[in-house]
């Protein structure tokens, strides 16, 4: 099985697919025909990160009308 994720080596990040527990670097567009590189990054220093960073966070209030009726 394949999975796409993102990571960080250092300071950089990085789009890479995980095969048998192999990180192999995505190169150009992550949502467009993206290639991986052969040969598999060594996992040492590699950080695992949330596959993308929210623009904003919204929050619904489900429970709204009981807290008005307080």
């Amino acid at each position: 099985m394949m999975a796409i994720g993102r990571f960080q080596k250092n300071d950089e990040i990085f789009y890479a697919k995980v095969v048998d527990g192999e990180i192999f670097r995505l190169r150009g567009d992550v949502f467009g025909s993206p290639s991986f590189d052969r040969k598999a990054t060594p996992r040492k220093g590699v950080k695992t990160l949330v596959p993308v960073v929210p623009s904003k966070i919204i929050a619904v209030g489900l429970n709204y009308a009981d807290h008005v009726r307080e």
